[in-house]
């Protein structure tokens, strides 16, 4: 598919989706607890001897290069907007990741989980699609994903007995929680906890799935002459693994591995499904 470059733009959780995409590459993070902040510069995966659909063809060897552009507060959208309407005269690295790439290039989108309400999530939202459309031949040089938003799951373990950070608690231990066997299930112990209080309405995790149905309701109806966005459908399976968060307090974020490795299982699944459409 001539696919050279990866970009994937978004939140804390995106950063956490690159980190799996390289592992599963063979370049897990070195060290013990993975962090979510990244690192975010260019990070290149050698392609040696592949072998291409037609076997009568030789093996070539490339690069892919995978850069995280993390956007997370509504301000760092109100730049990109900027940036997108400004004709090149405030290019970022980013834009100049995609746009010097002779071939095509992957961008995975997600608007975050920082959005307090349906405004300002549909900003950002908007902000990243002018972005996107504002590349030169985005349509034949961007193949485009958008990543859906996903909740939190409130009381996630581990939650160890006297100890308080997530550095101090021994991860080779077992953490005995199963996934939710269903939505309706994962429901019912939302509302549960929401009925008695528990839930903290800071987090604005039960407005998501209002936010995804808007983003995919708009995308199925784009235009033909932009470039198509795919809809990265993650929410269905994660929103039931309340197993694997870091715990102590936090219930958004995931360890490594974890359950964002999936998350990079459907997009190969799909680029497989694109290329042989």
């Amino acid at each position: 598919m001539d696919i050279r470059r990866v970009l994937i733009l978004g939140d804390s959780l995106s950063i956490q989706f690159g980190i799996s995409f390289l592992s599963l590459l063979g370049f897990p993070p070195r060290g013990g607890r993975t962090s979510f902040r990244g690192i975010l510069k260019p990070f290149t995966v050698p392609c040696t001897n592949v072998t291409l659909q037609n076997e009568t063809e030789e093996p070539i060897s490339f690069n892919i290069d995978l850069l995280i552009y993390r956007r997370s507060p509504i301000a760092d959208f109100e730049y990109l907007n900027e940036e997108s309407s400004s004709n090149g005269t405030l290019a970022n690295f980013q834009r100049t990741f995609v746009q010097s790439n002779p071939k095509r290039t992957v961008i995975i989108a997600n608007a975050g989980a920082w959005m307090k309400k349906m405004g300002d999530y549909t900003f950002v939202f908007h902000s990243i699609l002018n972005w996107i459309d504002s590349f030169p031949n985005a349509t034949t040089k961007i193949l485009a994903f958008y990543r859906p938003t996903i909740p939190g799951h409130f009381n996630c373990k581990p939650n160890a007995p006297n100890i308080s950070k997530p550095t101090e608690f021994d991860w080779t231990e077992p953490v005995l929680q199963s996934p939710y066997n269903d939505y309706n299930e994962y429901l019912r112990d939302t509302q549960m906890m929401l009925s008695s209080g528990e839930l903290i309405e800071k987090y604005n995790w039960l407005d998501f799935e209002s936010y995804n149905r808007y983003s995919r309701e708009f995308i199925e109806n784009r235009t033909a002459d932009r470039p198509t966005i795919y809809w990265l459908n993650i929410f269905n399976s994660s929103v039931l693994r309340r197993d694997g968060h870091v715990g102590f307090r936090d219930c958004l974020h995931y360890y490594h591995p974890g359950p964002t490795d999936w998350w990079v299982h459907f997009l190969y699944s799909m680029l497989l499904d694109i290329a042989k459409s």
